[in-house]
C-alpha cells in the first residue's frame, strides 16, 4: 500500500462548502491508512470556514508517512480503536507534540467479544448496545 491508495477530495467540486463558518467537522472512517484522504476533505472543510476538525476511525494503519502528516495536520481529535496496535505505539509522540491532535485510542475487545458470544450463542446483537440501567430490576 503506498500514497496512491490515498483519495483526493474533488467529488464535491471547487466551490467553498455552505454553512460551515465556525462550525465543528467530525468525519468518520473505516480506517486512516495514508491519511491522504482524511488531510484532503480536512483542508476542503478548513477552506470553508470550518472551526474545528475531528477524524474518528475504526482501523488506525498509519502506513507511510501517514503518522508524520497527521502529526502536523492541524486536527483538533483523531479517535480510532485498538484493532490495530500501532496506534498506542504512536500516542507517545502525538501527546509530546504542541501542534499534534490529540490521539485517543479506544478499546475494542471487549464489544467484539459480547458480539461473538451474542453471534456463537444465538442471541441478539443488539442487545450489547442495551444500557443495563435502563433494565427494571428483577424480584
Amino acid at each position: 500500500r503506498g500514497e496512491s491508495d490515498s483519495q483526493d477530495v474533488t467529488h464535491i467540486g471547487d466551490e467553498l462548502i455552505p454553512g460551515l463558518e465556525d462550525r465543528t467537522v467530525v468525519f468518520v472512517e473505516d480506517m486512516i491508512d495514508t491519511a491522504g484522504t482524511i488531510i484532503s476533505a480536512k483542508n476542503r472543510v478548513v477552506e470553508s470556514g470550518a472551526a474545528r476538525v475531528i477524524a474518528i476511525a475504526t482501523h488506525a494503519w498509519f502506513s507511510d508517512l501517514a503518522p508524520e502528516k497527521l502529526l502536523y495536520s492541524g486536527m483538533s481529535d483523531i479517535i480510532v480503536t485498538d484493532t490495530n496496535p500501532i496506534a498506542y505505539q504512536l500516542k507517545p509522540k502525538f501527546d509530546e507534540s504542541k501542534e499534534a491532535p490529540n490521539l485517543t485510542v479506544v478499546r475494542s475487545g471487549g464489544l467484539i467479544s459480547d458480539a461473538l458470544k451474542q453471534i456463537v450463542g444465538g442471541g441478539d446483537v443488539d442487545a450489547i448496545y442495551e444500557d443495563p440501567r435502563d433494565s427494571e430490576p428483577t424480584r
